[in-house]
Order: C-alpha cells, then sequence, then structure tokens
C-alpha cells in the first residue's frame, strides 16, 4: 500500500465521502475512527474508483486486513479472509468461499456486539499469516511523550518478538513441555500476559479496561494469544508513556520505569528461553532462523 501524508489522506477521504448523503458518511467515519483504533498504525489508502478505503501493513494485496466498501445504501466493512474468522454474533454476510463483511445503515449499529472482536482477529490472523510481529499500540497518545520514545521503542521491540515467536509456533507446540515439568509452551505464553496484567493492576487498573487474564486451564490458541498480547503491550506502552511524562515512577514498583521495563524484558526472555527448551526436549525445536530471529532486535 502507498503511504501519503496524513493531511493528503484526510482530504482524499473527504473527497471520496462527498459523493454520499450525509448518513452514509456518518455511518463511515465511525466505522473509520474504530478501524484506526482497533489497528494501530495501519496504512490507509484510498480507491476512488472502487469506492473504498483500504487499512493493513505493507504493499499489496497480502498486506490486507480490511476494507471500507462505500455505497448510497450504507456502509460494509469488508474483513480479509473473514470466512475463517469465528463470528459468535454472526454479523458477518456475504457468500464468498474467502472474504466476508459487516454491513452497517446505522451509526448505532457500529457498537454491535462483536464488531470490535471481529477485527482484533482479522488483525491476529494477519500476523500469523504474515509472521510479522506486534504492529503497535491502540491507545492514545500521552501528551510529553514521544511515542517513539527509546524506552517505548525497546518494549515494544521485546512485544514483537513474542508475536514473531507464537507465529512460528506450529498448534500442537501450545501443549508441549520440559522433561523437567511446568508450564506447558502456550502457558508460559499466557504467564507472560497474565504478570503484565499483575502490574497494570497495581500501578494503573484504568488500563485493565477490556483485557482478560488467561485462567488456569482454560483454551489457549495462537490466535488467542497474539490479541491478549497485544492488548496488554498497548497497555503497557501507555504506562510507561505515562511514567515518563510524569516523573519516571511506575506505582509498586522500585526504582524507576526504566528498570520497570527492563524487569518486564528480562522476565519475557526468561520463559522464552524456556520455551525453547521444552520444544526441544519435546522433539518439537525451533527452526534455525526463529532461534536466531529471536534476537535480531534490530530488524523486528
Amino acid at each position: 500500500m502507498a503511504t501519503r501524508r496524513a493531511t493528503d489522506t484526510e482530504e482524499a477521504v473527504g473527497g471520496l465521502l462527498r459523493a454520499y448523503p450525509p448518513e452514509v458518511q456518518a455511518v463511515a467515519l465511525r466505522v473509520r475512527e474504530l478501524i484506526l483504533r482497533t489497528l494501530p498504525r495501519a496504512e490507509e489508502t484510498v480507491d476512488s474508483s472502487s469506492k473504498l478505503l483500504g487499512y493493513g501493513y505493507g504493499s499489496g494485496y497480502r498486506g490486507v486486513v480490511c476494507t471500507l466498501i462505500l455505497s448510497k445504501a450504507g456502509v460494509k466493512l469488508g474483513v480479509f479472509r473473514g470466512a475463517e474468522l469465528p463470528d459468535p454474533e454472526r454479523l458477518l454476510a456475504g457468500s464468498g468461499k474467502v472474504h466476508r463483511h459487516i454491513p452497517f445503515k446505522l451509526v448505532e449499529d457500529v457498537e454491535r456486539r462483536g464488531v470490535t472482536q471481529l477485527l482484533a482477529e482479522a488483525l491476529a490472523a494477519w500476523q500469523l499469516r504474515s509472521g510479522e510481529g506486534a504492529v503497535g499500540r491502540t491507545l492514545r497518545k500521552v501528551e510529553g511523550v514521544q511515542m517513539d520514545d527509546p524506552l517505548v521503542e525497546t518494549w515494544e521491540i521485546n512485544a514483537r518478538i513474542n508475536i514473531y515467536l507464537v507465529g512460528a509456533l506450529p498448534s500442537p507446540a501450545l501443549s508441549a513441555g520440559a522433561t523437567s515439568g511446568g508450564r506447558t509452551v502456550g502457558e508460559a505464553l499466557a504467564h507472560m500476559h497474565n504478570v503484565r496484567l499483575m502490574w497494570l493492576k497495581a500501578a494503573a487498573p484504568d488500563l485493565l479496561i477490556g483485557l482478560e487474564k488467561f485462567e488456569k486451564g482454560s483454551s489457549i490458541s495462537s490466535s488467542g494469544l497474539v490479541k491478549a498480547l497485544n492488548a496488554s503491550t498497548a497497555a503497557i506502552t501507555e504506562l510507561v508513556a505515562r511514567s515518563l511524562s510524569g516523573g519516571g515512577k511506575i506505582k509498586g514498583f522500585k526504582p524507576h520505569v526504566h528498570a520497570f521495563v527492563g524487569y518486564l524484558v528480562s522476565h519475557e526472555s526468561h520463559h522464552r528461553g524456556q520455551i525453547a527448551l521444552a520444544l526441544k526436549q519435546s522433539g518439537k525445536p525451533l527452526e534455525k532462523t526463529v532461534s536466531f530471529g529471536l534476537w535480531e532486535w534490530g530488524s523486528r
């Protein structure tokens, strides 16, 4: 996908929307807001000839996560490979073998249960298909902090490495465990997420909204891990950014936010090592390219 300057994109979006009735414009803008909030740092492209907006990461068709399709009658949220996604609320329409869409006629329709969840599922599925790591933050900017601050960036690189690891694991590997016992691979990854939530509960309970803990014995899947880790990554990112803008302290942790990030990275690196050992001992070792990839901080 070609990247535009923000002002150019806004003008192009406005130009496309002006061809439609005000009620359609209102629905489209609400759906667009939801997409941009749920798909952090997604590239937005305007296709005037096809009357749609595209959202994804990187160039070409393979980078697409979803589209926003306009018509005089309403708006459709096109979900790439939607036929493969869980849809417990039965929101998806369409009879194609691959793609699906969610129709919207009213602004209120965008608030239906399951819409945001489907977008999150589409993002997680894209990450697993593409081998990409976490793509960024879902939470708002924090005043006084550059979100490319080296400390924030260090945390997010660590998070992307976790997603890279999950994407490299075949589903059966999640149940693998070390010969000495302890957590399975899936349980170790779930534990990383749960520890993040433990610190959020102590330091910033408001950032726990919408986040769910993996309970003991609960089902663990690759897509579920990606969604959970993405969400807790975003919350920790905001916690760190808040601290940087407010004196450098984390409630309940000593001495400061830099040590806090070091603590979390050390904890998660420890468990990545345990996972590699468990896979090796269970006869499902990581491929060498993946083992080396876990250390490629300059490209993750």
